[in-house]
């Protein structure tokens, strides 16, 4: 998930940067950016069963692991303290 407020480059933009991303180009990315847009989540059936089997992995990491894992729920948008770029990610270990 992009960040909200267009500061930061997110994990998924970034791939769309360096234009190896079927969902975007730096030419869209840079208009993202420049216009302030938020376009539409793409769901697909991969996007749907990714979501689906999302828990079962982190799950099955933690055990594989005998850690516990900590799924973010909320879709927190984490920022790196001093460069522009950020990620949302899945699961972290506490």
């Amino acid at each position: 998930m992009p960040d909200k407020d267009n500061k930061y480059i997110s994990a998924t933009q970034m791939v769309g940067l360096m234009g190896v991303s079927p969902y975007m180009t730096p030419y869209t990315l840079y208009h993202q950016f420049k216009n302030n847009l938020h376009p539409l989540p793409v769901i697909n059936e991969h996007v749907k069963w990714g979501l689906k089997k999302e828990g079962l992995i982190l799950e099955a990491i933690g055990e594989k692991l005998h850690r516990p894992i900590k799924r973010n729920i909320n879709q927190d948008f984490i920022k790196h303290p001093e460069y522009f770029i950020g990620c949302t990610l899945d699961g972290e270990i506490p």
